[in-house]
């Protein structure tokens, strides 16, 4: 059985609970504001995506060369997202 050395600080993290939505090609994810996307799932044999912005800038060509296949959830933080591909759905934090 896992313990939480620091379980105050574990209760802070959040990975979805937020809620989420579906992507739609060639629009533009609507992000609740004061929210990113924090998971990327993918339902389609290749979800693919034109802007994916993270959201401190690390990564400003990411969104053009990502793909993924069925079923591969992606984490991180982004603020900006748009599938070219597939289907996904997108959780925010």
């Amino acid at each position: 059985m896992s313990k939480l050395i620091r379980q105050g600080e574990a209760n802070l993290v959040s990975f979805g609970q937020s809620g989420g939505a579906a992507t739609t090609v060639d629009t533009a994810v609507a992000i609740p504001s004061g929210k990113v996307i924090v998971a990327i799932q993918s339902l389609s044999d290749t979800t693919a995506f034109s802007t994916m912005t993270s959201e401190g800038g690390e990564y400003p060509e990411l969104g053009a060369s990502v793909v993924l296949p069925t079923g591969v959830t992606l984490f991180g933080r982004w603020t900006a997202l748009t599938a070219s591909a597939g289907e996904a759905v997108v959780y925010f934090s």
